[in-house]
This record gives C-alpha cells, structure tokens and sequence, in this order.
C-alpha cells in the first residue's frame, strides 16, 4: 500500500549549500538543502530550529535565469517542524519550511548587506561579491581569479584541499 503525502507541490531532490539566520538578525550560519519544492525545503543545519520561527535563507549559488531554487538569491522561511537526523554519528537536524517570500535582492540588515569572509584572504565582502566554488569554498574576487590562474595539478588540489578540506 503506497503512503499519502499531503503536499501541495511535488519535492525534488536538489542538493545545494545555503546560508540562513533568523529574520532580522545578520549572524548567518552554514547548512546545506537536501530538497526542493515550489513551497518549501528541506535542510539539515548543525543546531536545532524552533518550529514557527521565520528564517532568512540564501541561495549561496544563485544563478539568475534558472528554474531551481538557484533562480532566487533569497527566502523567508517559516520553520515547520524539526527532527534530530538520526544518522550514525550525526550531529545535525533535519527541517522543513515553507516559503513564505523570495526574492532577487539579499536581504539587508540595520541598513547593511550581508558580508561573507572569503576562506582564502579571510576578507569581509558582501555576499554578492563572493563566489562560492564547486567544493563549497568562499572566494572574494581577487582571490578567485588567482586560484583560477594556476593550472591544474597538485598545486592547485593542495589549495582546495587546505581550504576545502577535498581534492577538486
């Protein structure tokens, strides 16, 4: 007998790192997005979330002209519910949200934009200036058309791999 799901819209899996933090507050945390649907996602953060709660979530790699997630830079989000992820060491939360606004600006705090460290130069840049790399490593500009410079090689994976923590 298949199970009923009392979903409006259909969820894909779609894997992607994201940004979030309570609404109105500019401390934004790491997570990454297990799934998508037109109304809401599913994310994994390290801590747990209250349900009811709204959430400012950025898409770290917004891609304008997209039909994913990607296609926005930014979400409210209210927090529906939240499960601790039952996986074998695994010191996450599983949770779910259903949008209630996106938007193709990042969202502003006390008057200021998000700003992002680059994880090679560890200067402050706003998010719209940091690139974020296959490896999810955070790149400002400069420090970007640098690495890209080099060849690839070992050289190039010890950079990833010190940044990163992998090998491209």
């Amino acid at each position: 007998m298949q199970a009923y799901e009392r979903r409006v819209y259909p969820r894909g899996h779609y894997e992607a790192p994201i940004l979030y933090a309570r609404v109105g507050s500019d401390s934004y945390y790491d997570s990454k997005m297990y799934n998508f649907s037109e109304g809401g996602v599913y994310f994994e953060p390290e801590r747990p979330l209250a349900p009811g709660s709204d959430l400012s979530i950025i898409m770290v790699n917004h891609a304008a002209g997209t039909f994913g997630p990607e296609a926005y830079k930014s979400y409210i989000a209210r927090i529906r519910w939240c499960r601790a992820v039952t996986a074998a060491e695994s010191h996450r939360f599983g949770v779910g949200a259903e949008f209630l606004a996106k938007s193709h600006e990042i969202p502003v705090v006390d008057g200021y934009r998000i700003q992002i460290h680059c994880d090679l130069c560890g200067k402050l840049a706003g998010s719209g200036e940091i690139t974020q790399t296959v490896d999810y490593c955070r790149l400002c500009r400069h420090c970007l058309k640098h690495v890209n410079a080099i060849p690839d090689g070992i050289i190039k994976e010890s950079i990833h791999r010190f940044l990163c923590g992998n090998v491209v």
